[in-house]
C-alpha cells in the first residue's frame, strides 16, 4: 500500500492505525466496501471542491487528486 491517510478532523477524533487502514483496503479490494465518490478535483481545486460541498448536495463523498493516483 503506498499511500497516506490525511485527515482534517478536530480534537477529540480516535488516532487511525495502520491496521485499521489495511483493513478497509481489503475489504474495498474484495467489493464488500464500495466508497461511493460523488465528485473530484484535483488540490488546485480544493476551493471549488469546499463550495461545492456547503452547498449540501452532494450524493457521496469528494475526493481531493494530490499528486499520482489512480481511479477507483
Amino acid at each position: 500500500m503506498n499511500g497516506q491517510y490525511v485527515s482534517v478532523a478536530g480534537q477529540g477524533v480516535a488516532k487511525v492505525r495502520a491496521e485499521d487502514l489495511l483493513f478497509l483496503k481489503e475489504m474495498m479490494e474484495k467489493g464488500v466496501l464500495k466508497p461511493v465518490i460523488d465528485r473530484s478535483y484535483s488540490f488546485e481545486q480544493m476551493a471549488d471542491a469546499h463550495r461545492y460541498v456547503e452547498i449540501g448536495h452532494k450524493k457521496g463523498d469528494v475526493a481531493i487528486k494530490v499528486g499520482h493516483y489512480r481511479e477507483l
